[in-house]
């Protein structure tokens, strides 16, 4: 049994050694599918022992997925993205599976950490992903922002307790703000092909009603300041997102 680490990566330097350091023992290959980042991402990878993958840039992740899932020799393949870490006891219940043959597919729970901290409420108290699996049970149809993958089989899922996957998401509100430009453009294209973004009001009400599910539903006000900067933050991601939306629509009708 051969077990394969996938990451996909751009301009990931500060992350890409504490991802690859953490799956150290497990792991038989270790494959870094890169988007010909600007930094040193793929030098310190190969580095350290990764086989490095140069494939096409995008805005977001979602598109190169299958891409770099080709690249896997392994039986078995673990998904993590650079900013997230294997810890030894998630890892030790994922090799179990694998070896008593328990799951075809396994759905992780995921610790986040948001601006330095541990989010407990505010919605990431409960993520949970699909990211081990036998090679071919697996796969992205959909390469629009934040898709999610099909996959067959029987399915696996691990416990909250006795072993998490961290996810160190945004490091800082100012890396927020630079990412919210290229995940926007993503979900503004999905809006416009739902035929869903055709009014500012529209982003005005989803974004509040995004503000009161994490503060109020998911109890993010149990988060502190820290809950209400992300309630408010990921409100006014869907804003911008159905804005963008119904700004390419009116482009649209004027061609």
């Amino acid at each position: 049994m051969k077990i394969s680490v996938v990451i996909n990566t751009l301009n990931e330097e500060e992350n890409i050694a504490g991802c690859i350091g953490s799956v150290r023992g497990f792991a038989d290959e270790v494959v870094v599918a890169d988007m010909h980042s600007s930094d040193r991402t793929a030098a310190i990878a190969a580095g350290l022992g990764a086989e490095v993958r140069a494939i096409p840039r995008s805005a977001f992740v979602d598109p190169s997925r299958n891409l770099a899932l080709s690249f896997a020799a392994g039986d078995w393949i673990l998904v993590l993205d650079a900013d997230e870490r294997a810890t030894p006891e998630a890892l030790a219940r994922l090799r179990e599976t694998a070896e008593k043959d328990l799951a075809d597919v396994v759905e992780a729970p995921f610790e986040v950490w948001m601006f330095g901290r541990r989010v407990r409420y505010s919605g990431w108290q409960d993520v949970r992903k699909k990211i081990f699996f036998k090679k071919g049970f697996l796969y992205y149809t959909a390469t629009e922002v934040h898709a999610q993958p099909e996959w067959k089989g029987r399915l696996l899922k691990l416990p909250a307790e006795g072993g998490r996957i961290v996810h160190y998401n945004y490091r800082s509100i100012r890396q927020f703000v630079s990412k919210l430009n290229d995940y926007t453009d993503g979900e503004a294209a999905k809006l416009l092909r739902e035929g869903r973004g055709n009014t500012p009001l529209k982003g005005v009400y989803w974004g509040f009603r995004h503000f009161l599910h994490r503060y109020i539903s998911r109890s993010g006000y149990r988060d502190g300041y820290l809950g209400l900067m992300l309630s408010a933050a990921m409100g006014f991601y869907w804003f911008v997102a159905f804005c963008k939306a119904w700004e390419a629509g009116r482009r649209e009708e004027a061609q």
